[in-house]
């Protein structure tokens, strides 16, 4: 009997091949006194050290300090909570599956609790894809305020100045019309300041 595709649902897994690799890495974790293997875990696992670690004693581990007592209490209460952590992705992978598919609302309830770096390593992509929500788009680009049109009045002119920024050169020359039988000469001052002239020719 031949095998079922890798794609056919019985090979369906929600899981991240990164949480038996999380699971393992906390399991062989040790924190006390041990900074190299602090630091190595949190280049493997930058968004899960913060949940084990916790701010303070991350710091003493980038900044170093003098007060030894202060850093074993910190990694004491690491010790417990990569425990925690452990026994907390275990009932993860046990709750959420229910009848062998994803219960979609528990997973949810673990996206929105711990964000979509974290349950990355928890989640596959094709899960954390539906599960995150839907980007915004962009933001339109405002239209450009149209250049108001001038109309020559066929003798020397100089026009009031206009602002130079968000006025180019072509939108001015189309504000013109085409019939206007005069010359135009564009100059700017020491203000940065578009200055149009118009003479008849």
């Amino acid at each position: 009997m031949s095998r079922p595709p890798p794609d056919h649902p019985e090979h369906f897994s929600p899981f991240s091949p990164e949480l038996d690799e999380l699971c393992a890495a906390l399991e062989r974790l040790y924190i006390k006194g041990n900074l190299s293997g602090r630091l190595n875990f949190r280049v493997k696992f930058p968004y899960a050290a913060p949940l084990v670690f916790g701010r303070d004693l991350l710091g003493y581990d980038e900044e170093g300090t003098r007060d030894k007592k202060h850093r074993a209490k910190l990694e004491a209460e690491a010790v417990v909570r990569r425990g925690e952590l452990l026994t907390e992705l275990e009932e993860i992978r046990d709750n959420s599956l229910e009848n062998g598919m994803l219960n979609e609302a528990y997973a949810r309830s673990i996206f929105d609790r711990f964000g979509k770096e974290f349950t990355s390593y928890v989640y596959s992509k094709e899960v954390i894809e539906r599960l995150a929500p839907p980007q915004e788009e962009k933001t339109k680009e405002a239209p450009k305020e149209e250049v108001p049109a001038f109309v020559p009045q066929f003798t020397n002119l100089k026009l009031a100045s206009l602002p130079r920024e968000g006025i180019t050169y072509r939108e001015l020359l189309d504000s013109l019309p085409v019939e206007a039988p005069f010359s135009l000469t564009l100059t700017f001052n020491e203000r940065a300041y578009l200055r149009l002239s118009s003479e008849t020719v």
